[in-house]
Formats: structure tokens, C-alpha cells, sequence
């Protein structure tokens, strides 16, 4: 297993999305030190690393995810969990009261839709738009399915569905709609927005 966890770890490096000291992945800034935008769907950009604060208090909020390869029975599975990730330069990580403060404000306005289509854009990232994501080990590859697990179920709730191609072409300007005015003040405390669950 951490070997698998090894090889995932070389493949999202290559894509400049590095890990934190907690084992999160998290998109980098571009090398210019500009907000960076990552290609979705059919072709429009999100973005998933951007400048936000003030210019006394910068920070940035990247798009982040727990992964780890699990096994489920005689399976093999790829854990994401789609998080924010909040830096004080775009790569040293904040920490303490206000990296759950900012946590609360961004990730609890997020509802079953949006981690839905976040995880789908995960998917769509490792497997650079195909059907599989393929590892590369020093051998064979290992190559992934890039759509979330999902299973079947003869009852439910009516109209309760999700159309996910149309997950996929809304435009996404999520980090700039979550929060208009959330920044550091100079004591290091947050203000702005609503404080949720994660």
C-alpha cells in the first residue's frame, strides 16, 4: 500500500500538485506566482490555487484533497476527499485558529453537489480527461477508473438526482464566489463570511 501511495504521489508531483505535512495534495501556484487555472469538462478553466486578503494580510486558498489507495475486500480503491488548503505564501501552510476558521468559512458553504463535482474534477485531473487514471510504478502500470465508485438501488427519492455532465460544464468560479471579503487581519484572525461546518 505505501508503495501505491508512493507511485500516486510521483504522478501528482509531475502535475505541480505537491503534499502538505498532513498528507493533503494541493495545486501549487504558477511558477510566476499568479493564480493558476487547471483546464475541466469541456474546456473551461477553474481555479484552484488563488491570491486572496488584502495586501497587508495576503493568503491563498488551493483545491485540495486527502488520497490514499484503500483496499475494500479483495479490491483496490483511490480515496479522495475533496478539502481546501490554506496558505500564507502558496506553499507554507496555515495553521492553528485560523486554518479552522477559514475552513469553516470556505468549505461549509459547500453542499453533496459541489463535493460531487469536486470529486470529479479530481478524477478528471489524475486521469488527464481519460477513462483511467494510469500510474506509473517502474514496471507495469496501474491505471485506476477515473469515476468515483457508485452503486445501485431500486428506491429513492423522486426527483432527487443529480445530472453529472452538467456538473461538469457549469462555468466554476467557485473560489471567487465562496467568500467576497474573507481575509486575515493583521493580529492573524479571519473575518468575513460565515462560519460553517466543513
Amino acid at each position: 500500500m505505501a508503495l501505491l501511495n508512493a507511485c500516486l504521489t510521483k504522478h501528482l508531483r509531475r502535475k505541480r500538485i505537491f503534499k502538505d505535512e498532513k498528507g493533503r495534495y494541493y495545486f501549487a501556484p504558477n511558477a510566476d506566482g499568479t493564480d493558476r487555472k487547471e483546464m475541466v469538462g469541456s474546456g473551461r478553466p477553474r481555479t484552484v490555487a488563488s491570491k486572496k486578503g488584502t495586501p497587508e494580510t495576503p493568503f491563498w486558498v488551493h483545491y485540495a484533497a486527502k488520497m490514499r489507495f484503500r483496499r475494500l475486500g479483495d479490491s483496490l480503491f483511490l480515496s479522495v476527499e475533496p478539502v481546501f488548503l490554506f496558505t500564507n505564501d502558496g506553499a507554507s501552510s496555515i495553521k492553528g485558529k485560523n486554518a479552522g476558521r477559514l475552513s469553516l468559512q470556505w468549505g461549509g458553504k459547500q453542499q453533496n453537489p459541489d463535493i460531487l463535482r469536486d470529486l470529479l474534477f479530481w478524477g478528471n485531473v489524475l486521469s488527464n480527461g481519460n477513462e483511467g487514471i494510469s500510474l506509473y510504478t517502474g514496471g507495469k502500470r496501474i491505471t485506476v477508473d477515473a469515476m468515483p465508485g457508485c452503486s445501485r438501488m431500486d428506491y429513492g427519492v423522486a426527483f432527487d438526482t443529480i445530472k453529472i455532465r452538467a456538473l461538469f460544464d457549469q462555468a466554476d468560479n467557485v473560489l471567487n464566489e465562496l467568500v467576497q471579503k474573507g481575509e486575515i487581519d493583521d493580529d492573524g484572525e479571519t473575518n468575513g463570511g460565515e462560519a460553517d461546518s466543513e
